[in-house]
């Protein structure tokens, strides 16, 4: 197994992935409102690699055999002038996608990349790391929490109104 920074040869790789990560999202919401279009796997990796860039992040792409298996991303979030009016001005790191071939899970591979990426959110400087996890994403939650994350905040929502979407 080796860890690695994303090269642009990684394109298709990543694309591909995100499709894969947003269909299994999608189909553990029970809203249905999580769908991929015809252009997500376009427009969500230019956003991806646009936050990566803008924001001192890095994607780490895990190789077994030369073919790559799973791939990490995360940010540095600052804080803003308005976070820094209410809260400890501090350096964050953010996780913003995680996602491992179906037959690679449960062989501590996304461990080792979350591994590297806390200690690239160390070398940074950041002080905690953050990850938002789809409530309905059970498997994802139980691996955060192994890997020793607590609920910090919870967004919560009430279906008022469908207009068949």
């Amino acid at each position: 197994m080796n860890i690695r920074e994303y090269i642009d040869n990684d394109l298709t790789f990543l694309q591909d992935s995100l499709v894969k990560l947003n269909n299994y999202i999608a189909a553990t919401d029970p809203l249905k409102r999580i769908y991929t279009s015809d252009d997500f796997k376009k427009i969500y990796t230019e956003d991806v690699l646009d936050r990566v860039h803008k924001q001192n992040g890095i994607i780490y792409i895990c190789i077994i055999e030369g073919i790559p298996v799973g791939f990490i991303a995360g940010i540095i979030e600052k804080p803003s002038p308005v976070e820094r009016t209410c809260s400890i001005a501090a350096t964050d790191g953010r996780i913003i996608e995680l996602f491992l071939e179906e037959k690679f899970r449960g062989t501590n591979i996304a461990q080792a990349l979350m591994q590297k990426m806390e200690e690239f959110f160390k070398r940074a400087g950041c002080n905690l790391v953050w990850i938002d996890v789809f409530n309905y994403n059970e498997i994802a939650k139980k691996f955060y929490s192994k890997c020793g994350y607590e609920t910090r905040n919870i967004e919560v929502c009430k279906p008022i109104y469908f207009n068949n979407l």
